[in-house]
């Protein structure tokens, strides 16, 4: 009913602004290198060619692509300007629409001129936010996990490694075009293996294009990863070395090698992290037939080890000018341990002393991945293209722990083990169709098939039952079937207004199979997900977007399977096979003028995914479950602005304001409800000292927020970076995170007094880092700029 009202206002809407005078003009077109690929994030400039007077502007995305909205004009010429190819001036002809310019690499055919371009931190499109990672360096010598913390809205949650976009809930990640389904803890294994120096951007996308997948009432955030299209053999070292509570060190090689018809390409990252004395404190405060109880841990990690590799190899073979070969393979094992820990407890009737024990918690932690791809390009003609594209990807996980008795339980000891195999498939085909006039037509299939089996036991002495076992000692064998068809219509309705209008279907079964009693599951369902998005241009620089989708969050497997978690025997967390999908509905309204843009949205969500922190009275147990929200709604405002200030200092702004309410009754014995206001800012500025040497600022504040049917607060941070680049490409960058060591704090509490029940405490995982990062260049590029140098200046000359 909601889908239905919102889609009809959409339509009304559209229609309204088809009817406004129209009097600007619309080019499109993409920008590419003599390969044939599309050159990323050049500018385009519109001039006039009487007097060469600005006009407007744009950018090209990921793909080199653009559009570029002006006031009619008789003569018009635009030029290019893209980092490492020279410029290129093309005259506007009206009659044509949409443009194909070829730019030629810079090394190739000019010389005595050092090109150096610096992009925005942040750039504000149609359908999402791009972060341009190398923009400042501050982010040189972070991990990917660490680069997505400072991203605008972003929120990790290192305790049950989790990533969300504030109150919406946790975002579906892609690497590149690939998404990730691995289990949490390897996703962010491999994070933390990736340093920020092979990231090209981050991309947040509240609402995806049909293309992607639905799931995600959050959005998506999308990682792309660093490529070149240049001719010759070339690549890039960077090294890293910090201490923060413990060493630190980053180690990454990428090369890639274009001759011909075929291009080889490779990358290899390691990554140590030592880190000690970081810790949670949990509390439970509750009554229960006339007596209070009161009840606190103290979880104290001595110490964290972190180690892990990867490597990958890919090609791309050009089987001839419109067809394109491509495949490759990659692998990576992580290991991650925790050194005996202290965890103590002590538990309290009326005020009174009761019980106090202390137990020493160890954990080990390893993932092994492989995965393969084959894909295939074809370029059918005036803009049509078919891509069809199959993956595999192999996961091994691994988790045991155990907790030791102390003192009065010495002798006492707890094991738990769980080993998880996981297979994945998945196919695509994908359709691209130009219809002219501006029109581009999209369609696709695709299908992912996964297989696990989870087999976890958790035992005390070594062998003796224990009361609660039966959570813990099972197998599971989840089935995941997602089949999915989809298409898109990007138009340019009138010079004004453009869009996309795109439905999804997507058919999901789940079926669980488990070693415990009743608990099977088998689901099937059947979903439509609808998008609107309509852009219109009031002028050269302010456009309005309405827009419209549905999406859906499938619980992840280790969420529904054998996870497990104690800290000691009072207090664990498990699985929750009866969890459901959640679905939710986004309709956004956002104005931009220039690098700036003003959004207003509200999400409706059924079945939210959250974690629920309560207390068994009766067994006088703290428990941890993932369950389902009944509804949440979201209503968000937030604006943000991107600016040169001066022609050193740059500098970027958002200002958020949230409204959140949750509501559930379903498995609580009476009906629970929030709701709560949130304000939120972040900055980032970079200053242009000269001479190849930059430095930037970041940080962020946010009040309480809602996540589920707890209140958290996640503490305001700042780091710090200077970096200096030299004439050949290397720089040396030194980053200060999180000084005010508040980064990885996070303040809990869910209070249910109509049940007699408040659970509640805090964690820090905060760690004050001084990180050394040096990156080189090496390979062809340097030896064409260095004949370049002898017969290029008169070529520049002459061009200008």
């Amino acid at each position: 009913m909601y889908a239905t009202s919102t889609f009809h206002y959409s339509s009304i809407i559209a229609i309204v602004l088809l009817t406004l005078p129209v009097s600007s003009q619309v080019i499109t077109g993409t920008v590419i290198d003599s390969g044939g690929a599309g050159v990323p994030y050049g500018h385009v400039v519109l001039l006039s060619a009487l007097d060469s007077s600005f006009q407007s502007g744009t950018t090209t995305d990921s793909s080199g692509t653009f559009r570029l909205v002006f006031s009619r004009l008789e003569n018009a010429t635009l030029k290019v300007i893209a980092l490492g190819y020279a410029e290129i001036y093309t005259p506007v002809d009206p009659t044509v629409l949409h443009y194909e310019i070829t730019v030629e690499p810079i090394g190739e055919t000019l010389s005595e001129v050092t090109v150096r371009g610096r992009k925005l931190l942040f750039e504000q499109r149609t359908d999402r936010l791009v972060m341009n990672v190398t923009a400042t360096p501050a982010l040189s010598g972070n991990n990917a996990l660490q680069v997505l913390q400072k991203a605008p809205g972003v929120l990790v949650n290192h305790q049950n490694s989790s990533i969300s976009l504030g109150s919406r809930g946790e975002v579906l990640l892609m690497i590149g075009d690939r998404v990730q389904r691995a289990p949490a803890a390897v996703i962010f294994a491999r994070l933390e293996a990736m340093p920020a120096e092979s990231i090209e951007a981050i991309e947040i996308i509240h609402q995806p294009p049909s293309k992607y997948d639905a799931s995600g009432v959050a959005g998506i955030i999308r990682i792309v990863m660093r490529s070149t299209s240049s001719t010759g053999t070339r690549g890039d070292l960077s090294l890293t070395g910090g201490y923060g509570r413990g060493p630190k060190a980053i180690a990454g090689l990428r090369l890639n090698s274009r001759y011909g018809k075929i291009n080889l390409f490779g990358d290899y990252n390691y990554n140590l992290n030592y880190r000690r004395n970081t810790y949670a404190l949990h509390y439970r405060d509750y009554k229960y037939q006339g007596t209070r109880y009161f009840y606190e841990n103290n979880w104290n990690r001595s110490e964290d080890h972190l180690q892990s590799h990867s490597g990958s190899l890919g090609f791309d073979l050009e089987l001839g000018p419109k067809t394109i070969l491509g495949g490759g393979t990659s692998l990576s094992h992580s290991r991650g341990l925790t050194l005996p820990s202290s965890s103590q407890s002590a538990a309290f009737e009326n005020g009174q002393p009761v019980t106090s024990t202390l137990y020493i918690l160890e954990s080990m932690n390893s993932s092994s991945n492989g995965f393969a791809n084959l894909n295939l390009q074809r370029d059918l003609g005036a803009g049509g293209q078919l891509t069809v594209d199959l993956d595999y990807a192999g996961i091994r996980f691994t988790n045991e722990s155990s907790l030791t008795g102390r003192d009065s339980l010495a002798g006492t000891r707890f094991n738990g083990d769980r080993k998880t195999p996981v297979k994945i498939w998945t196919g695509r085909i994908d359709h691209k169709l130009e219809l002219g006039k501006g029109k581009q037509l999209e369609t696709g299939v695709k299908g992912t098939f996964s297989d696990i089996v989870s087999r976890s036991r958790v035992f005390k002495n070594g062998g003796e039952e224990w009361e609660t076992g039966d959570l813990f000692t099972r197998t599971d064998s989840v089935s995941e079937r997602i089949l999915a068809a989809y298409v898109s219509l990007q138009s340019q309705f009138s010079a004004r207004l453009h869009g996309e209008i795109g439905l999804r279907f997507e058919h999901y079964s789940y079926r669980l199979e488990t070693s415990l009693e009743n608990l099977d599951v088998d689901l099937t369902w059947n979903n439509l997900f609808p998008l609107v998005r309509l852009n219109y241009d009031l002028d050269t620089n302010t456009t309005v977007q309405l827009s419209f989708n549905r999406s859906v969050t499938r619980p992840p497997f280790f969420m529904m399977a054998a996870v497990f978690m104690f800290f000691d025997p009072t207090f664990f967390a498990y699985a929750n096979p009866t969890l459901q999908p959640a679905f939710g509905s986004t309709i956004r309204l956002a104005l931009q003028w220039r690098a700036s843009i003003l959004s207003l949205s509200y999400t409706r969500s059924q079945n939210d995914i959250f974690f629920q922190n309560t207390v068994n009275k009766p067994r006088h147990l703290q428990i941890v479950y993932p369950d389902n929200l009944d509804r949440a709604d979201l209503l968000s405002l937030e604006l943000s602005t991107n600016s040169s200030l001066t022609s050193w200092w740059d500098m970027n702004g958002t200002l958020g304001l949230r409204y959140h309410r949750v509501e559930d009754e379903e498995g609580r014995p009476s009906v629970f409800t929030n709701d709560m206001m949130t304000f939120s800012a972040q900055f980032n500025a970079t200053f242009s000292m000269g001479k190849g040497w930059l430095a930037s600022i970041d940080g962020r504040y946010q009040s309480d927020f809602l996540l589920g049917d707890q209140v958290q607060y996640a503490y305001p941070y700042l780091n710090l970076g200077l970096q200096k680049k030299f004439e050949r490409g290397t720089s040396v960058s030194l980053s200060v995170q999180d000084p005010t060591n508040t980064l990885g704090r996070l303040d809990w509490r869910y209070d249910a007094p109509w049940e007699g029940i408040s659970t509640y405490g805090f964690s820090n995982f905060s760690e004050p880092q001084l990180r050394l990062t040096l990156t080189t260049p090496f390979g062809d590029e340097r030896v064409k700029e260095k004949r370049a140098r002898v017969t290029g200046a008169e070529d520049i000359r002459k061009r200008l």
